[in-house]
């Protein structure tokens, strides 16, 4: 009778065993995921991890949460979102909702209340085609040619010439991107800057050693690791001790691009200014330099004199000037207002408002 009750022990155990092996769900396909309804497809997902489901189905095309999520297009009108969370990133949660797309671009054309915007390589719709027509809407009412739009989207584009979109859902204007100091990043304690070239490195791995999570201004001077002064979303693989490749856009085109750690040397001229020669003084759209000045191998700004923290371009209109009028000054603070600016340029006959020559110095001037 004991030998009978064992020898169903152990069966029973072995049974166990068989089905714990055998217990773990299959991932559905993007497809079939597409057909689930919310809480029935993150019970199905619950226990895969991003790689798994990177490996299954690809990378999200729009990664917004970072490290923490990303999104799937199902279709033309609806996208999936999965929310990660934990060391092994399992499905946190799923939710399906609309599929908006985006692009950045410049308008080149502008007809009444539209435009036409041609869109930046890159983006998906670039495979449809160059020139979008959008709606210009309040926010961007007073866009002109050349200006530069950031346009989300859903629906289907309609391959005309122009493209046209299916249903736009906002358009943003863009400021001209300023970097006041070189691209930095901090990773594992270490602050790492842009050497200015592309990495040398042909072949490698597509195992990334961490993503930059969190960001400050083009002014300032990352301080927390992940952190850069460039943006977020950046993927990079450390190469040695003092360098790191960063896959990020670099000219018209996105690569890798090799920073390394910042050196305790004497820091070195990495750009001289020089002052603009009268004869060729607002032939474009470039600032007319006053003052020489020079940028630095550690971020910093230096004239013949002083070193400055920071590069400010101060923009504001004048009166009933025609076009807005860009102040250039080099500075240890970064509170100047285009009201300081305009007066410390020069227009001022009161010497009270002028700054002292070792925190701001206006070095150059130009109309926009």
């Amino acid at each position: 009778m004991r030998k009978s009750i064992e020898k169903s022990a152990v069966v029973l155990v072995s049974a166990l065993v068989l089905f714990g092996c055998s217990s773990r769900k299959t991932m559905p396909s993007l497809e079939e995921a597409g057909k689930m309804e919310e809480a029935q497809l993150k019970e199905e997902l619950s226990e895969f991890g991003r790689s798994e489901i990177n490996a299954a189905w690809g990378e999200g095309i729009d990664p917004f949460f970072g490290v923490y999520g990303e999104v799937f297009p199902l279709d033309d009108e609806r996208a999936l979102i999965l929310y990660y969370e934990g060391d092994g990133q399992t499905v946190k949660d799923v939710r399906i909702g609309e599929n908006i797309q985006k692009f950045e671009g410049t308008i080149k054309e502008i007809h009444g209340g539209s435009a036409v915007v041609e869109a930046d390589e890159g983006f998906p719709i670039r495979s449809s085609g160059d020139l979008v027509s959008v709606t210009l809407d309040e926010t961007a009412a007073s866009a002109k040619p050349g200006d530069r739009v950031r346009v989300t989207y859903s629906g289907a584009v309609m391959e005309s010439y122009p493209l046209q979109l299916g249903k736009q859902k906002s358009i943003t204007l863009l400021g001209k991107k300023i970097f006041d100091r070189i691209p930095m990043v901090m990773v594992d304690g270490k602050l790492y800057q842009s050497i200015g070239e592309v990495s040398d490195i042909k072949s490698r791995c597509g195992v990334m050693d961490g993503e930059i999570v969190s960001t400050v201004e083009g002014t300032d001077i990352p301080s927390e690791n992940g952190q850069s002064n460039f943006g977020t979303g950046y993927r990079y693989q450390i190469v040695d001790e003092g360098q790191i490749d960063v896959y990020m856009p670099f000219g018209d085109e996105e690569e890798w691009v090799r920073f390394e750690t910042k050196k305790s040397k004497e820091p070195s001229v990495v750009k001289t200014y020089e002052v603009t020669d009268s004869e060729s003084a607002f032939e474009d759209d470039e600032p007319v330099t006053m003052v020489r000045y020079y940028e630095m191998s550690d971020g910093t700004w230096k004239t013949d004199d002083y070193t400055y923290q920071y590069r400010l371009e101060i923009s504001g209109r004048m009166g009933a000037a025609a076009k807005d009028t860009t102040f250039v000054f080099l500075s240890n603070r970064k509170d100047i207002t285009f009201e300081q600016a305009w007066k410390a340029s020069g227009l001022s006959s009161n010497m009270n408002d002028y700054f002292k020559e070792e925190d701001a110095k206006f070095v150059a001037f130009g109309n926009r």
